[in-house]
């Protein structure tokens, strides 16, 4: 009996390690080796509101559009992240790159799905401006190969304040 005790005691403890260990994602996930940003905001906007507020925030360009989904592909620009607390030598080198991809807006009621896709980064401070894709940070087994908790925060951080839209009310003067 002592030994189921002290063996019930180290499955638990190592359970218990287990999920303290686990990495917050930042809404960043794989999806058939890809790097995705994905996030669910809720809204009382239509379609139509939601749309033109996206179209006119100036992160997309090369827009398409159809009843119920937006697509375009990101205008290239650094990750701001000194809002967030951070300096240029506390943040992986690659975030101070420029950063473009594909996104999808999808509609339903009451809600809008932004999806970031086809991620990749530019190397700017050379001639050549070196392409990585976002594929690079990924294992064949679909794990996180080098995407530190730092970069994923910082991105998502910038992709809340491109897609995340505020629901506004007029006030009756």
């Amino acid at each position: 009996m002592n030994k189921t005790l002290l063996i019930s005691l180290f499955a638990g403890l190592f359970c218990i390690l287990g999920l303290a260990q686990e990495k917050e994602t930042y809404n960043f996930s794989t999806k058939d080796g890809d790097v995705i940003w994905q996030k669910v905001y809720p809204t009382a906007l239509d379609t139509r509101a939601v749309f033109d507020a996206i179209k006119t925030n100036g992160s997309l360009f090369d827009i398409t559009e159809t009843e119920q989904v937006l697509t375009g592909n990101l205008v290239e620009r650094a990750a701001e992240y000194s809002s967030l607390g951070y300096s240029r030598g506390e943040v992986p080198i690659f975030v101070n790159h420029l950063l473009g991809g594909f996104v999808k807006v999808e509609m339903r009621e009451g809600r809008y799905r932004v999806t970031v896709s086809k991620m990749y980064r530019i190397d700017d401070t050379t001639a050549a401006r070196e392409r990585t894709d976002f594929t690079f940070y990924v294992k064949k087994n679909g794990d996180f190969r080098f995407f530190p908790e730092t970069a994923r925060k910082i991105f998502d951080a910038n992709f809340n304040k491109m897609f995340e839209i505020k629901d506004t009310e007029e006030e009756d003067w």
